[in-house]
């Protein structure tokens, strides 16, 4: 451990990637209770990984451009006197590369890209189910990208159902969490056979009080996308410039037919003109 106030604050700031993919991980994955060695070692690994990606990139673009690089040799070897002739260089490619490593150590935990075919290849499903409670996998794992209708049969007989808005992503399974189901809520007491629709938006369920509970998947269809509605708008205008277009051919058409008039017997002479 760095025993210095420079040292101390240089740990800090080369360990913040890893503290953006922690970050990153628990807003898009479980919420799971590690021991303080864990984490650690965890915050350590993803910024070591992190920075060694990004300093990987800049050696191939030093050796491709090496006149927009910093001169790592004069650097390592006359730190003295290559540092304050350099120095704003040296910053900005400092800030960049460690702004860089935040970056992709966040990006990796996007679930887009955890969950894509050549990561999944290598690495397998993510999150794991053994790192996952029964809820994330009745609601997100098994039908991604769909949404959930839930129905929960209480301890005191009763019945409430609605749309899945959001659970806690404890990944024990545990009964002090809850989950919140948003409106049409159906209500079926404990003494009635028909249910009800309260007159509310949304209810919290506690997790010790459920019993049993019913989960279904399905698909919203979707409007169509701006950039669809552009196209069909386009098309649209492009049929209606061929039919303007059209209507002066015709029209022309039309005008430049000749009409035959029959002249009269007797050459062509008028009835009252002298022979």
């Amino acid at each position: 451990m760095p025993t210095t106030l420079v040292g101390v604050i240089l740990f800090v700031v080369l360990m913040l990637p890893g503290f953006a993919y922690l970050v990153g991980k628990e807003r898009v994955g479980t919420e799971r209770r590690t021991s303080p060695f864990r984490e650690t070692v965890a915050i350590a690994a993803a910024s070591v990984t992190s920075e060694l990606a990004v300093f990987g990139l800049f050696a191939v673009v030093r050796a491709v451009r090496p006149d927009l690089t910093p001169n790592v040799g004069q650097l390592i070897q006359h730190p003295e006197t290559y540092a304050p002739v350099h120095y704003e260089e040296l910053i900005g490619w400092g800030v960049g590369l460690l702004l860089a490593a935040v970056a992709l150590a966040r990006a990796a935990t996007w679930p887009r890209l955890r969950n894509s075919v050549v990561v999944r290849r290598l690495f397998g499903a993510y999150p794991h189910e053994s790192t996952v409670s029964a809820w994330w996998i009745l609601f997100r794992q098994w039908a991604p990208g769909t949404k959930v209708s839930v129905g929960c049969h209480l301890d005191d007989g009763s019945y409430v159902s609605g749309k899945l808005e959001t659970f806690n992503t404890l990944a024990d399974d545990s009964q002090d969490r809850d989950l919140i189901i948003r409106g049409p809520v159906q209500f079926r007491p404990d003494n009635k056979s028909e249910l009800e629709e309260l007159d509310c938006g949304a209810v919290s369920i506690p997790g010790r009080r459920i019993v049993l509970m019913t989960v279904r998947h399905y698909r919203v269809k979707r409007p169509p996308s701006l950039r669809v509605r552009s196209q069909e708008r386009w098309k649209n205008i492009k049929l209606l410039r061929r039919a303007s277009a059209a209507r002066p051919s015709a029209l022309q058409s039309s005008n430049s037919t000749e009409v035959s008039v029959d002249e009269p017997a007797g050459g062509g002479m008028n009835p009252g003109s002298p022979s």
